[in-house]
């Protein structure tokens, strides 16, 4: 059975860490993939859960070139065959939720 990562670069600031963990944990909750990696760009200590593959370790901004290229870097080097791209402050709609799951499925 083929195994898909989800991909979030994400800049955690001050003005949208709610947004941020928000939109991040309705996705991990609703979209059931096989692991969530997380490019993590300023994060704080207490903005880390173990539930997520942090890559990167940035502390400061580096841009999204570089967040999207580090993401794919560690996609093709994982074992992983399928990558679903999400934004760290948007969640999946509710009215594609299942229709993004049965592609998922």
């Amino acid at each position: 059975m083929a195994k898909i990562v989800g991909l979030i670069p994400c800049l955690m600031l001050d003005n949208n860490r709610d947004a941020n963990n928000e939109a991040i944990e309705h996705n991990y909750k609703h979209l059931n993939l096989d692991a969530i990696a997380i490019y993590d760009q300023a994060f704080q200590e207490t903005d880390y859960d173990d539930r997520f593959i942090y890559v990167g370790h940035q502390p400061d901004r580096v841009g999204f070139t570089n967040a999207r290229n580090g993401l794919l870097k560690w996609f093709y080097e994982s074992d992983y065959d399928y990558a679903f791209w999400l934004d760290a402050n948007e969640k999946v709609s509710t009215p594609t939720i299942n229709d993004t799951v049965t592609i998922i499925e």
